[in-house]
């Protein structure tokens, strides 16, 4: 289970990004840092545990609903308890793009693992007139032609 351990970017964003495969993590080495900016963890571990509660709990209850079966379920109390917990950094390969087009800051975060991309853009008026004029051009025709040949 997977817990953020910086506050920015946010912690929904990095859940679009998912999913985040460890299953080749290494060992930490300064190489793979050398000349990139990366942002110290600055969420707790205890911080970190209780936002994966809340999400493991909610897969839990899905769960049980899913092997009780039904259309309806009533769960009056749910139970668990944790055993083994571990709390390890671990670095995830996201890269962060920041560009300013017409004044304006926009973001694009990308999961070097899976390729991922999410992010703003900005919009062009003229580029999005010129496509619905095109569109209504191109319905005018279509219409004006079938007219013409079904008289």
């Amino acid at each position: 289970m997977l817990a953020t351990g910086v506050s920015t970017p946010d912690a929904d964003l990095l859940k679009q990004l998912g999913p985040w495969s460890t299953a080749d993590a290494a060992g930490y080495q300064s190489e793979y840092l050398a000349g990139f900016d990366s942002p110290r963890y600055d969420v707790d571990a205890d911080a970190g545990f209780a936002s994966a509660r809340q999400v493991m709990a909610s897969v839990i209850q899905d769960d049980c609903r899913a092997d009780i079966g039904g259309d309806e379920q009533r769960v009056d109390h749910l139970s668990t308890t944790d055993h083994d917990v571990l709390f390890r950094l671990l670095l995830l390969p996201l890269w962060i793009a920041t560009y300013i087009a017409g004044g304006k800051t926009f973001d694009v975060f990308v999961n070097a693992n899976t390729g991922e991309v999410i992010g703003e853009r900005p919009y062009s008026a003229v580029k999005i007139i010129a496509a619905v004029i095109t569109a209504l051009a191109a319905i005018t025709v279509t219409v004006l032609l079938y007219n013409a040949n079904a008289r």
